[in-house]
């Protein structure tokens, strides 16, 4: 950024400001850290009149608010990106990363109807999001939320749901081989989940155990509490009902939520924990 500052190249510098905010936000960094920079930049943009990486940031922002609390989640779903074709003359990419939000908030707040409407228009803009490693997580998300609703949707739905999932899981692996401390964690939990909706139960356990050590050794917030918050509904759902181990991994995630800063996504997810400690046999 400093280089391309000096130099004069000020539309590169702030596409890589915009780039280092995403890339903080996926690898786990606290959220009002990444929050101030986002404010920063903003101001940076402004300044140089970059109108289309300002549009571009704008629902970015709401996600990283939405999960702080700062902004209610729903707001984010009013959000629609104008962007400038001269700076985006592939307009699949500016679309694909405004779905791929709210499909990641609708999901972190439990709202897996919309959160899969959303990864459906993710999925169906075409495969632009599929040759840059800054829609890893995103993808990984769409698949989350497909799997989501798989049980509760027809068995048509269900084969177009399975396809999906599996082609999210090719991306996210290619990117594994590239890199693996970026990646591995989600092609981990990806995997877990594929095992729950196909009644491999041991095969879920043991990739979800990958996919929490490894985030949490990388010190991926987010992916940690995610990857916490999954394992522990296996349990209660898809795992034997064990409540009791079910809890154990989600004060694991709840507290990784707290650590990354998401308190709005804490505080949801803490009366969904102590509901089920004061009752966990009739959860």
């Amino acid at each position: 950024i400093d280089v391309a500052m000096e130099t004069g190249d000020i539309e590169f510098a702030m596409l890589i400001s915009n780039l280092y905010c995403g890339s903080s936000f996926f690898s786990g960094r606290d959220l009002p850290s990444v929050a101030a920079d986002i404010q920063g930049i903003r101001q940076n943009l402004t300044a140089f009149n970059q109108k289309s990486l300002m549009n571009l940031q704008i629902p970015f922002l709401f996600t990283v608010k939405a999960l702080m609390g700062s902004m209610r989640f729903g707001e984010i779903e009013r959000t629609n990106g104008s962007f400038n074709e001269e700076d985006f003359p592939n307009q699949q990419y500016p679309v694909a990363w405004l779905a791929g939000q709210k499909c990641m908030v609708a999901y972190y707040f439990k709202d897996y109807e919309k959160a899969a409407g959303h990864a459906s228009e993710f999925l169906d803009i075409g495969d632009t999001p599929f040759k840059a490693i800054d829609f890893v997580s995103i993808a990984t998300f769409a698949a989350l939320s497909l799997l989501a609703i798989y049980r509760r949707s027809s068995r048509r739905s269900r084969s177009d749901i399975l396809k999906k999932v599996r082609y999210c899981l090719k991306f996210v692996n290619k990117a594994a081989k590239h890199a693996p401390v970026y990646c591995l964690n989600k092609s981990y939990l990806l995997k877990a989940e594929l095992a729950v909706i196909l009644n491999k139960p041991y095969d879920a356990h043991g990739h979800y155990t990958s996919a929490i050590a490894l985030a949490a050794k990388d010190g991926r917030l987010g992916d940690e509490a995610i990857a916490n918050e999954r394992a522990g509904r296996f349990m209660l759902e898809g795992g034997g009902k064990r409540p009791c181990a079910a809890i154990g991994y989600f004060e694991e995630a709840l507290a990784a939520y707290r650590r990354w800063g998401a308190a709005a996504k804490a505080q949801q997810f803490e009366v969904e924990v102590e509901k089920l400690k004061q009752n966990p046999v009739g959860f």
